[in-house]
Order: C-alpha cells, then sequence, then structure tokens
C-alpha cells in the first residue's frame, strides 16, 4: 500500500524548523515536502543512505525556520501495510 498524507501545520514560537512525527513500524517514508520543498530527514531508525528504511520517529527539517503563527503545507509519502491476514484469514493489525 503506498498513501499520501497533506495537511497544514502551523508552527509554535519557538520559530524552529523541525517537525517531528511517529510512524507505525510496518510503514516507511518514500518522500516528503514542506511548503513544496524536499526538507532534510532524520530518523533513529534509518541508515544514513537510506529514505526508504525510514521507521518509527522521524524528523522534517525545513531549510529555514518555520515562521510562527503560519500555516505550513506539508506532505509525507509512505508505503507499507499496518494490517495482515492470519492463517485463518482474519485481519490484524500489526
Amino acid at each position: 500500500m503506498s498513501s499520501v498524507a497533506r495537511f497544514e501545520y502551523t508552527a509554535d514560537d519557538s520559530g524552529g524548523p523541525v517537525v517531528m512525527f511517529n510512524l507505525a513500524t510496518r510503514l516507511r517514508i518514500t518522500s516528503a515536502a514542506i511548503d513544496g520543498t524536499p526538507p532534510k530527514f532524520s530518523s533513529a531508525s534509518r541508515s544514513a543512505r537510506s529514505r526508504q528504511k525510514a521507521q518509527g520517529p522521524f524528523l522534517l527539517i525545513a531549510a529555514s525556520p518555520l515562521e510562527p503563527s503560519t500555516g505550513h503545507q506539508i506532505e509525507v509519502r509512505y508505503e507499507g501495510s499496518v494490517i495482515r491476514q492470519n492463517r485463518h484469514r482474519r485481519l490484524l493489525r500489526r
């Protein structure tokens, strides 16, 4: 399964460039954008060279601080599945 999450994010008064997310361990980030621009990407569970391996908590780091009290468009593309079928054909959450 591949999906896209798009939403508006309003930065707090800290004015920093970082947006933090948590992702189910069976899902992988394939790309992201903040206001249409690809951000830097950081995840404790990914290898240094492979964005596709990202799972769990991750950070999107904008090129410049996000303006406080202003809506910013965030897009995250991801793939994977959080549902599986057991041998009795029952659907289970992973």
